[in-house]
């Protein structure tokens, strides 16, 4: 019997856990964290959706108003779909600030997603992923499909499904011989907006099915909601999510969650205070650590004359990080700190400059405080008559 995926019981304790981080950032900066909720028309799906939004919200200790983006009180900033058909959404969900698009539609937040280096993540796809961390310990060579190619879910969850060295394949409804596609899967997420679509002969023994999908059908006198796979053909699967209760709870949840993200990204930037406040809170200090001549491993690269030789690296590093708490003492970020990540990164790299910078760049968010880090590598012996060089930059998604 497969195991069912309690998407509310998760949210439940998602949402408490964002109620906690909530009470310690209003009792540290003396601001609530803030979401403010745009619903333009009266469409009755959006009104309910909003309704449930707004009750979670306050359970978790946040305010929700209609501001704008440079309004310090506020947060988070969601705009509710769809819009009236006279309005250009595009245009406007391009209007939120990035720090504040708690949906993570911004053109902005959707590049940090594609390359891996922070940003907001969009919440279904957050959602999904969460539920899938309850039933799967490694991802890592795990065969993915996903069905639903849309901005909102079926392409960025593919994108986080890659992020954790999946093999991932988009597919959807046209796809040609889609069951026989599904039938390779060890984890599928469906998102096509099609009820029933996939049937149990589709799914093979011991995968985990997450069911994006939320449809209204009637029987008679009688409407229920029903998602994109049949939930009662899936006894052989390892795990899935019913409809409701699975991933509809957890986009909420994780909607809460980005908005205490954001809140404490604006508060390192300077740009969060609480209504009235006199000024904004100092932003946070940085820390520029050069790193030049690094040794590393002699096979780094993918040049015949790049291997079976050391190799040096030009590294620059450049970490932001917060004031330390009055309960904290300040560990010192410096020069041996960075220095020390970047030899044990050194130690065990082998293939590419990015990869490289990507790792160290990681390393540097492990730190206690860093909020972001650029790693800029160039890598003078790339070319017999030229230099490689990288840049990365990525930020915390947890401080």
């Amino acid at each position: 019997m497969a195991q069912t995926i309690d998407g509310t019981a998760i949210a439940a304790a998602l949402v408490a856990g964002v109620a906690e981080d909530a009470a310690k950032f209003s009792a540290e900066t003396g601001s609530v964290p803030t979401l403010a909720v745009i619903l333009v028309g009266n469409d009755p799906a959006s009104e309910i959706y909003v309704n449930r939004k707004l009750a979670q919200t306050r359970k978790a200790g946040m305010r929700s108003l209609e501001q704008l983006n440079d309004d310090p009180s506020v947060h988070g900033i969601l705009v509710q779909l769809p819009l009236p058909g006279h309005i250009d959404a595009g245009a406007i969900l391009d209007a939120i600030d990035p720090l504040k698009d708690v949906d993570g539609f911004h053109p902005v937040n959707v590049g940090r997603l594609s390359t891996g280096t922070g940003g907001l993540v969009p919440c279904t796809p957050l959602g999904c992923m969460r539920l899938l961390e309850t039933v799967i310990e490694d991802f890592r060579g795990l065969k993915a499909v996903v069905i639903g190619k849309s901005n909102i879910v079926g392409k960025p969850v593919a994108l986080l499904l890659l992020e954790r060295e999946c093999t991932v394949e988009v597919t959807h409804i046209f796809t040609r011989g889609l069951p026989d596609i599904v039938r390779t899967a060890d984890i599928v997420v469906v998102a096509a907006g099609s009820p029933g679509l996939v049937r149990g002969d589709w799914v093979k023994s011991g995968a985990v099915v997450i069911d994006v999908g939320i449809n209204r059908i009637t029987d008679g006198d009688r409407t229920r909601v029903v998602g994109d796979a049949v939930f009662s053909e899936m006894a052989h699967a390892r795990a899935v999510t019913p409809v409701p209760g699975g991933v509809g709870p957890m986009t909420i949840a994780c909607l809460l969650e980005n908005t205490m993200r954001a809140a404490w990204k604006l508060q390192a930037e300077g740009r969060s205070a609480a209504p009235g406040a006199a000024k904004l809170l100092p932003p946070a200090k940085s820390v520029t650590v050069s790193v030049s001549n690094l040794l590393v491993e002699a096979n780094i690269g993918l040049y015949a004359h790049e291997k079976g030789r050391l190799q040096r690296l030009n590294l620059h590093v450049t970490v932001k990080i917060l004031p330390p708490r009055r309960d904290q003492i300040d560990q010192t970020i410096d020069y041996n700190a960075i220095m020390t990540i970047a030899n044990e990164v050194a130690a065990t790299h082998t293939t590419l400059i990015e990869t490289f910078a990507m790792q160290v760049a990681k390393r540097c968010l492990d730190l206690d405080r860093v909020i972001e880090a650029e790693v800029a590598v160039e890598k003078p012996a790339a070319l017999p008559n030229g230099v490689a060089a990288t840049r990365v930059v990525m930020a915390s998604k947890d401080r």
